[in-house]
Parts: C-alpha cells; structure tokens; sequence
C-alpha cells in the first residue's frame, strides 16, 4: 500500500489513519510517499491527494475507507475460479475429454 502524500495535508493523515491498522492486521507493506519528492508525481497528484495505490494500481484519490481498501486488497477470485470451471465444462461439451465434476468446480470457486 503506497499513499502518495505532502506535508501539512489533513486528507492524507486520514488516509493514513484507514490504511496503517489494515495493512498491520494484514502484513501488508504501508509506505508513504511526499508528492514533493519527484517531480512528476508532484504534476500527477498535486490536487488530487491523498493518492492511495495497492500493488501500483490507484484506487483511491482524496479518501478511502476501510470498505474500500479491503476491497483492494482482497480482490474477487471466486468469480474468476468458477469462470475457469464453466469454460473447461464448456470445452468438454464441445468434444474434449475430462470434464470436471461440480464437485470439481465447487472446490475450484472456494
């Protein structure tokens, strides 16, 4: 977790304030960065911090709440899994050998 931050800026105190216990429950690096520091991340942020970054994508400008952040960090591989499970099934329909049992696909999902 990166919040890209200056000196003096309330919001980004609050940021903080979301981010430091949330990344301590989950072991996640929490690094925070002046704007003021580089150039181009100052053209870049300069009215928009705090600016909150998980693993280099922003999802956040000006606040975030836990919600949000929780969001970021977990994000929905269920989905993805059961997706995965329904194009094997789809393929087994057409012709290919193995098709997974729901079983199969429960598990995948969980």
């Amino acid at each position: 977790i990166v919040i890209h931050s200056r000196p003096g800026c309330h919001l980004c105190d609050d940021a903080y304030a979301v981010c430091a216990p949330i990344a301590a429950q989950r072991g996640a690096d929490l690094e925070v960065r002046s704007i003021l520091d580089d150039p181009r991340t100052l053209a870049a942020y300069r009215e928009l911090i705090p600016v909150i970054e998980v693993d280099g994508a922003v999802v956040a400008t000006w606040r975030i709440t836990a919600e949000q952040l929780r969001a970021a960090l977990d994000p929905p591989t269920a989905g993805v899994s059961m997706t995965l499970c329904m194009r094997s099934q789809m393929r087994s329909l057409a012709g290919s050998a193995g098709r997974p049992s729901s079983q199969e696909c429960a598990r995948s999902s969980a």
